[in-house]
């Protein structure tokens, strides 16, 4: 559940940026099926690109299953602040639109 909170945050700015259901649903599912997808060529590219996958939150999905405890709640962390980034993004656009 935690790991689905900034994805849900990504879709809901989103929404507020594309005037189109299906738009936004289609951008959306775009990035998040894509960026690993990126990552993965840029990797094999270049090593040092695979810092690139912390630019999302998929970079961060393997320290919720960490065994240690520390890792995890950084991991929890992460997905939070991601979830309040993207959340304030999608606020803050969300006021400017002409209602």
């Amino acid at each position: 559940m935690v790991y689905a909170l900034p994805w849900i945050a990504l879709c809901a700015w989103i929404s507020t940026v594309i005037d189109s259901a299906f738009g936004s649903l289609v951008i959306a599912l775009l990035i998040v099926m894509f960026w690993p997808v990126l990552t993965w060529f840029a990797t094999q590219a270049n090593h040092a690109a695979s810092f690139l996958q912390y630019l999302l939150p998929w970079g961060y999905k393997w320290w919720l299953l960490h065994p240690n405890v520390g890792m995890f709640f950084a991991g929890t962390g992460v997905m939070l602040a991601f979830t309040v980034l993207f959340g304030w993004l999608g606020l803050r656009h969300f006021q400017k639109r002409d209602l």
